[in-house]
């Protein structure tokens, strides 16, 4: 009579599948958030690369931008943006300069007016707000996992005409990729050699421009 064992490469397997399924299982989104917020507050400094993605879906075309991010808490961020045009966005938090060199012009806004306009790379930051602002005002949804993964949805609740969809890592609680989806329009941002509390030169937020760069002004 013949028996039928599992080769030990697949009972580990079996194990391995059995305890990450029980694992997201038991998993709630409040402890997502609550994870997120503490990987957040220990975060004071962060640097990583990003891809950004951009779909328009009445017309079907695709742009895509990349650069890197260096921010540091309460709200300093430089960003160098390599393509498709190479741009350097440096902000204190409050406001922001966008240089461009092939254009020899700069231009100087508000953080929020930048933020609205990018949607994201700056999603993936927090920038140190409030997390009990954010509980407050945004709806939050575990959507299972992908990979090493969870899957957060965000919604505003006052104004639910976009959501945000975010790929938190499992270990870490840092989101590493996020999607927004809005009329007619999806913003895919995709991050990677993700370093938190690097040392950061400081003079990277004192942006030095040109004297013959054209300033713009929307303050």
């Amino acid at each position: 009579m013949s028996s039928h064992r599992l080769s030990p490469i697949l009972a580990l397997s079996a194990i391995v599948v059995c305890r990450l399924f029980a694992f997201s299982a038991d998993i709630k989104i409040d402890d997502i958030i609550a994870g997120m917020e503490k990987a957040d507050n220990a975060v004071n400094t962060a640097s990583f690369n990003y891809i950004q993605e951009t779909r328009y879906s009445l017309t079907g075309e695709k742009q895509t931008n990349s650069g890197s991010i260096v921010f540091q808490k309460p709200g300093r961020c430089y960003i160098r943006q390599v393509s498709p045009l190479e741009q350097v966005i440096v902000s204190d938090g409050k406001d922001v300069t966008v240089y461009t060199p092939s254009y020899r012009q700069a231009v100087k806004d508000t953080w929020n007016n930048l933020a609205k306009s990018m949607a994201v790379p700056v999603s993936l930051l927090n920038f140190g707000d409030k997390w009990d602002d954010s509980k407050r005002d945004y709806a939050f949804l575990y959507n299972g996992t992908e990979g090493n993964f969870y899957v957060v949805i965000m919604t505003p609740k006052k104004k639910d005409t976009w959501k945000i969809k975010l790929w938190v890592n499992i270990s870490t609680f840092i989101p590493e990729r996020t999607q927004l989806e809005a009329e007619n329009v999806t913003l895919d941002v995709v991050s990677d050699n993700y370093m938190i509390n690097p040392e950061i030169n400081q003079n990277i937020f004192a942006l030095k421009l040109p004297k013959d760069v054209d300033m713009i002004s929307f303050k």
